[in-house]
């Protein structure tokens, strides 16, 4: 398989699973924020701000143990994908104007 079409399959991956994590972050959160709501009223708006920030407490929780899975990362992970895509670029081609450094002005 070309190198070129093996990149936009990887690409294309990559942002399927973004898409899902996305998702199930949200799906995760809800579930999460409804065990807190729980059977409280909701007349009774205090109580449902209390439950919601408790809600937060666990959320915050697993957003510091994701943040802190990405510590795992070295300086050099997705640094390949991304020299192979600039080294691959071909050289632009310049008209022989630009070559000798004249000026060209288009029509006004």
């Amino acid at each position: 398989m070309p190198e070129t079409r093996a990149r936009r399959k990887a690409s294309g991956l990559s942002k399927t699973v973004l898409e899902l994590s996305i998702g199930v972050g949200a799906a995760f959160g809800s579930v999460v924020a409804a065990g807190y709501l729980g059977g409280v009223p909701t007349s009774e708006h205090s109580k449902l701000i209390a439950a919601l920030h408790h809600a937060f407490v666990p959320l915050g929780g697993q957003t510091m143990l994701t943040a802190i899975s990405f510590t795992r990362l070295q300086a050099i992970d997705g640094a390949t994908s991304a020299t192979t895509a600039t080294q691959k670029r071909r050289p632009r081609k310049c008209s022989v104007a630009a070559r000798a450094g004249v000026a060209q002005v288009g029509p006004l």
